[in-house]
């Protein structure tokens, strides 16, 4: 194909163009508005109304349905089903599980012991919770009911929407992997940012049971300074998630994550750092990106909003130290004019480099970062 002569471009970048802050503000704002293009949906919406019905269950519990059904991936109680339209199949077995027995206290009696029903609306709190088992009680999930205490805990079966008939259950949009190559460079600066930072990077096979969660992309664990990656991910799958983790090493080591810090802000923060980053390098990220931003925000636009300022900062730091090919850095009308670069052809040289070994200190405090880790029924 033959490209235009250089000479057909008849203006230079505007000011807005030249500033590296303004053009990552600009991405930023087509994920904000790629984000509320998605939750705007009806079919959004309804996802969001069946998944609080469907409970988030303590560690302990997950193990025993695991234990009994390891192929569980959407689990509630027989009137949970059938208020959701399904009804659990004459002769199915149920999966036996702690509930909490209750009793409410007087007004003098304060209520100090935390526990939940078995059915729990799902939401990021509780799915933080649920993610440490250190010190979990039989059933961790929610507080109790105010003016209430657990005095024991009776069995209660529960069953796997795959023990039910009826019609389908409206289903989040999934991130989905990236495959090819990553651009020139990029693993390499993001993986001497994260080596620089103290960190070492293992390239490490995860294997988590919890129903309905998947398996990890990658996991930080800040006190064991260690970054763990898939060995398994394609290069760009590699290099955005590699951005991702990055992104929590700068932002959400404990000794510097603001105090009031929620697990979804902090999910919603490092993605879209990987998206701003991935997308200066000329790699759309938002096939994975959108879906999983949604997902952990609830379509809650404010949220975006009030991290844009630490993205973008973020992002500029990572993009000083793995600055992209210059033509990337033009406006879109100019580049097209101008003519670009075959950023694949430079893609096809790039290789993972791993660094660092495999740490042995125990996970005292990580981050899991799931292909889908919320949004997903259970």
């Amino acid at each position: 194909m033959t490209r235009p002569p250089h000479t057909a471009v008849a203006s230079a970048p505007t000011a807005a163009a030249q500033d590296p802050a303004a053009r990552l503000e600009a991405v930023h704002e087509r994920l904000t508005a790629a984000i509320a293009d998605l939750t705007s949906a009806e079919n959004w919406q309804l996802m969001l109304r069946t998944a609080a019905m469907l409970p988030t269950y303590s560690p302990h519990n997950v193990l025993l349905i695991t234990s009994q059904f390891p192929q569980a991936s959407a689990v509630a109680g027989f009137h949970t089903w059938k208020q959701l339209g399904r009804a659990v199949r004459k002769g199915e077995k149920g999966l036996a599980i702690l509930a909490p027995v209750q009793r409410r206290t007087s007004t003098r009696e304060p209520s100090t012991q935390p526990g939940t029903s078995a059915d729990h609306p799902t939401g990021p709190a509780a799915q933080e919770t649920a993610g440490h088992v250190d010190g979990a009680s039989p059933i961790a999930d929610a507080v109790l009911p105010q003016g209430c205490r657990v005095v024991g805990f009776r069995v209660v079966h529960v069953f796997d929407i795959s023990q039910t008939d009826g019609p389908d259950l409206p289903e989040p949009p999934r991130p989905v992997l990236l495959d090819g190559q990553a651009p020139a460079g990029l693993l390499d600066g993001l993986t001497q940012q994260v080596t620089d930072e103290g960190y070492g990077l293992v390239r490490h096979d995860f294997d988590i049971p919890h129903p309905g969660v998947g398996v990890p992309n990658g996991v930080t664990m800040y006190f064991a300074r260690t970054v763990l990656v898939r060995p398994d991910l394609s290069d760009a799958q590699t290099a955005k998630t590699l951005a991702h983790e990055l992104g929590h090493v700068l932002l959400h080591e404990p000794t510097i994550r603001p105090a009031d810090l929620t697990r979804a802000a902090a999910e919603v923060e490092a993605e879209s750092v990987a998206y701003v980053v991935a997308a200066a390098h000329g790699l759309d990220t938002s096939g994975y990106t959108i879906p999983y931003v949604a997902g952990w925000s609830e379509g809650n636009l404010e949220l975006l909003a009030r991290s844009a300022e630490r993205v973008i900062a973020t992002s500029h730091t990572i993009l000083t130290r793995t600055p992209p090919p210059p033509t990337l850095t033009l406006p879109d009308g100019l580049r097209e004019r101008a003519g670009t670069r075959d950023i694949g052809a430079a893609d096809r040289t790039t290789s993972t480099r791993t660094v660092g070994d495999r740490s042995t200190d125990p996970p005292i405090d990580r981050h899991v970062h799931r292909p889908a880790d919320r949004g997903r029924l259970r």
